[in-house]
């Protein structure tokens, strides 16, 4: 993705996985202030319960600075948006989370 969106300047991204023994997640923030990026789409896909799945959200600066919270809701509403529209649906199980 970063050859594709040379010009971007994050690439943020978050990931629940199963595995036989549980949900193995991570995210980044990619460069972004700690707990704006990558956070706000992990919690998103953990509030809807999703499994095997990695959201990548490239941001390109347009030169104006959203600060903390406007960049927590322009990733999580990222994240929403694409999860509404690709109609991805929760997982039947919930397993204990290992990091």
């Amino acid at each position: 993705m970063k050859k594709k969106h040379r010009k971007a300047n994050h690439y943020c991204y978050a990931y629940r996985i199963f595995e036989s023994g549980g949900i193995i997640q991570n995210s980044s923030d990619d460069g972004e202030p700690t707990g704006t990026a990558g956070d706000p789409i992990l919690f998103v896909l953990e509030k809807r319960r999703l499994v095997n799945i990695l959201v990548l959200v490239i941001r390109y600066f347009g030169g104006i600075k959203l600060g903390k919270g406007g960049l927590v809701r322009a990733y999580g509403n990222a994240t929403i948006h694409i999860i509404d529209r690709l109609g991805v649906q929760p997982a039947n199980n919930d397993k204990k989370v290992m990091k």
